[in-house]
């Protein structure tokens, strides 16, 4: 397996402000195959040190562990060494405000007037000069904070230090609080592995209800 492999940015995001608060909706970009052998033991690292000895990176590296036992790995005994190593980090933003509005007189949820979704101080804003239900005295504004959350993990071949398997997960939405998310990130990434080299696919996990 000696493949080189590096990860793209994953694509556009797309989130729902209503009518889908039980889903969590991930962009996940895959590169190699890791057409490994059954059985081959696989140790989870942090890709940062600096997280190595945190009880955050331990729960997250013990859910990809299993994950990753579900596809054919077996864990690393402790003392040897392992044939792959699974090199794994996480982070979310400070967050960025986005706007919505929309009409009083019963023309329902309209989005972004004038622009299109996105990236941007505000998440976009209304013109007037493009917006046919515009109405300065009669719409209702409001404005919600939306984080992007992210997952990485590369799988690397102890026998001659190559990757052989790299993924992104890009997730957005209003929930800052990782520990919460990265369950759903983590089951998006293996729902479809190791997926198609180079692609990106939007996948939407249902958080079950109580």
């Amino acid at each position: 397996m000696n493949m080189m492999l590096r990860v793209a940015g994953a694509g556009l995001l797309s989130f729902s402000l209503a009518g889908c608060a039980g889903t969590v909706v991930s962009d996940v970009t895959t590169f190699g195959h890791a057409n490994v052998e059954q059985g081959a033991t696989v140790q989870v690292v942090a890709m940062d040190p600096k997280k190595a000895d945190s009880l955050e990176f331990k729960t997250y590296a013990n859910m990809v562990g299993d994950a990753l036992g579900q596809k054919g790995f077996k864990p690393t005994a402790t003392g040897a060494q392992p044939q792959y190593v699974a090199k794994l980090d996480y982070s979310v933003d400070g967050g960025k405000v986005m706007v919505r509005s929309q009409p009083s007189f019963g023309y329902g949820y309209y989005g972004y007037y004038g622009r299109p979704w996105g990236w941007g101080p505000y998440w976009g804003w209304r013109d007037p000069f493009f917006d046919p239900f515009y109405d300065p005295f009669y719409n209702d504004i409001d404005s919600v904070v939306v984080y992007r959350r992210q997952l990485h993990l590369a799988i690397v071949n102890e026998a001659d230090h190559q990757q052989v398997f790299e993924a992104k997960v890009e997730s957005a939405g209003t929930n800052s609080h990782l520990n919460e998310v990265m369950p759903y990130m983590i089951q998006a990434l293996f729902s479809r592995y190791p997926g198609d080299n180079g692609k990106t696919v939007r996948v939407k996990i249902k958080i079950p209800n109580d």
